[in-house]
């Protein structure tokens, strides 16, 4: 008798292919098809990577909300990488979008304001939450 068994794919309704590759994205993070494929030949084994495509297409495009992201292909790299939107809220706001500048590279003086001022209200939330938890448990 089992004593445990993943419910994943029951509470989001999903394939075993997707269940495969949503478990190796949250395992591995950010992935090209190629190494999704891959490392999911244990959980499940697509027969092509053409069939391994269109299942986490299906995770792209899902209604009302998807749950895999398409990321824009980084400088110098033949493929792109998809990467989960499991998690929390903000996980979404975290993706860079097609075009963006990449991290680490130079901005105004302005918008380096801005991000900090983002962090600065991030971690002063995260202080509030943890003060919260402190307090409930003691």
């Amino acid at each position: 008798v089992a004593k445990y068994r993943h419910a994943l794919h029951d509470a989001l309704l999903l394939t075993p292919g997707e269940t495969a590759l949503l478990c190796v994205l949250l395992l591995r993070g950010p992935q090209t098809l190629g190494e999704l494929r891959a490392r999911s030949e244990r959980l499940f084994v697509f027969d092509d990577l053409g069939e391994a495509e269109a299942c986490l297409q299906g995770l792209v495009t899902r209604a009302p909300r998807p749950l895999v992201v398409r990321l824009p292909r980084a400088a110098g790299a033949k493929e792109s990488r998809y990467q989960h939107l499991l998690g929390s809220p903000s996980a979404a706001e975290t993706v860079p979008a097609e075009g963006a500048v990449a991290a680490g590279s130079p901005s105004s003086p302005a918008e380096i304001e801005r991000a900090f001022a983002v962090l600065r209200a991030e971690i002063s939330e995260l202080r509030r939450q943890l003060a919260d938890l402190q307090r409930r448990l003691n």
